[in-house]
């Protein structure tokens, strides 16, 4: 196996690259690295890619719920716990840990765990995004069973479900939420080498995040975002949705382990922009269009117009002032039908019945 480690200045990167990528979702930055800062400054964090494991199981770690409850989180104790529950039935012998999908929070949780727990930690995901649901994952449409599903809370407490497919263990956990104060661990979907090899194709997406990481705060962010996202290695088409605008409603409420809400933006003479949201941004509407601007799964993504900084749904205020881009989703949201369908079922469920996006273009100027 090739070695290798993430320094924990470059774990920061990556949580401020993949909270941008989260298309408003994934948790709130400021948690994610506020549990980096708990660390020790020489901390570093063992990785591979999926091709280097050849022996061990791997697991899937996350925190899911509501990412406003995440908000004030201090630890990772939930999601070590979970992983804990869930080694202990495999006999101690997970070895390995992967993101469920990328966010400024859900993207850092597995860092601790490995921390924690002495595991490596495996530089890919399951969306190549956030997403609302978990059936908008890779390791939902490979068919890979969800028993055993592990949820734990900061108490102590801890659930397991036995029951497949994923649709069914997402329909229960949501209620159970309720009880765990909104945010709960999560550890489920065990593979073998062989198993990983066949279901984890979104690869790379930490160390993009890492490239893009670099970039904020600098002038210019939004432009070399962009020119990395372009780039045909990168297969990341981005365009910008909004130059500058500012913040004039952000509307959410929290139900059933979902923030459901809507933020919208004045882009002064050319009218305003809505995007709506179910932890994850879904849709964008202009006002001076009759259809919407971008769609899921494609991503919606801020940026701050004044420090250059990342932002998910949790940290957009009223008065601030944003730019918005579009990022592609990743190709296998637009060629494997389960990833389709399950976007579909979430738009759905928002409101929105009309045909399916476009993989998002590079930069077509048609800029708010």
């Amino acid at each position: 196996m090739s070695t290798r480690s993430y320094s924990l200045d470059e774990a920061k990167r990556i949580a401020r690259g993949a909270c941008f990528l989260g298309s408003g979702g994934g948790g709130p930055l400021a948690t994610g690295l506020r549990l980096l800062d708990t660390l020790d400054s020489d901390t570093s964090f063992p990785v591979c890619d999926v091709d280097d494991v050849v022996s061990g199981l791997t697991a899937v770690v996350a925190l899911v719920g509501s990412p406003a409850a995440c908000d004030k989180l201090n630890n990772a104790d939930a999601a070590v716990q979970a992983f804990k529950c869930i080694n202990e039935q495999y006999d101690k012998g997970i070895k390995y840990v992967v993101p469920v999908e990328l966010g400024g929070l859900n993207t850092v949780i597995p860092f601790m765990v490995a921390e924690q727990c002495g595991l490596t930690l495996i530089i890919a995901e399951g969306a190549g995004r956030a997403v609302p649901t978990l059936c908008m994952t890779s390791y939902a449409a490979a068919g890979l069973k969800a028993d055993p599903t592990w949820l734990a809370g900061n108490a102590g407490r801890a659930v397991t479900l036995h029951v497949d497919p994923v649709a069914q263990a997402e329909g229960m956990l949501r209620p159970i939420l309720a009880d765990f104060d909104e945010e709960a661990g999560l550890a489920m979907w065990v593979m073998t080498p062989v198993q990983l090899a066949a279901t984890v194709k979104i690869r790379g997406t930490l160390d993009l995040a890492l490239r893009l990481g670099g970039e904020f705060g600098q002038p210019g962010a939004g432009d070399a975002l962009m020119e990395i996202l372009n780039l045909k290695e990168v297969n990341r088409p981005c365009r910008r949705l909004v130059e500058r605008g500012k913040v004039t409603l952000v509307q959410e409420q929290t139900a059933g382990g979902f923030d459901l809400g809507r933020v919208v933006i004045d882009a002064g003479a050319a009218g305003s922009v809505t995007i709506y949201n179910q932890n994850e941004n879904l849709l964008l509407y202009a006002s001076s269009e009759h259809a919407p601007r971008a769609i899921a799964p494609n991503l919606i993504c801020y940026l701050d117009a004044d420090t250059a900084a990342p932002h998910s749904n949790t940290s957009i205020k009223p008065g601030m002032s944003l730019s918005v881009y579009e990022v592609a989703a990743c190709a296998a949201f637009f060629n494997q039908s389960a990833l389709v369908e399950a976007t579909r079922d979430v738009l759905v469920g928002i409101g929105y019945a009309g045909a399916p996006p476009a993989r998002t273009r590079a930069e077509d100027g048609r800029s708010a």
